[in-house]
């Protein structure tokens, strides 16, 4: 019962997610394996992986080491070295402007991709 409750508090509107998610496209496809070279496929992800590099690019910048982003690699990177990268400069900027709500319809969008 826990579990369900907890899954429902980031439940995100799915045709939001894809409205929302035409900024995207360019450079990671539509979850075809058509992502921009060196640029990672989104395909295959869940939710809660989307949501969690959002929010981190969203709040931690690349060398805040401190609290709530700082303790460990995989808080600051979770993805590997593009969080420090000019494309994590451009996805920073991007996650910057989502709101709560964008980051949950966006998660719930992109958990809907498979991988090919």
């Amino acid at each position: 019962m826990l579990a369900l409750a907890a899954g429902a508090a980031y439940a995100g509107d799915v045709a939001a997610g894809k409205t929302k998610y035409e900024r995207c496209v360019e450079c990671h496809g539509r979850g075809e394996g058509d992502a921009a070279p060196n640029v990672p496929s989104l395909a295959g992800k869940d939710s809660n992986y989307i949501r969690r590099v959002l929010n981190t690019y969203k709040r931690c910048r690349p060398d805040d080491w401190l609290p709530p982003c700082g303790g460990s690699e995989e808080r600051i990177q979770p993805f590997g070295w593009e969080h420090r990268s000019k494309d994590g400069d451009s996805m920073r900027e991007i996650a910057s402007e989502l709101s709560d709500t964008d980051i949950d319809d966006l998660a719930a969008y992109i958990a809907t991709f498979r991988k090919p």
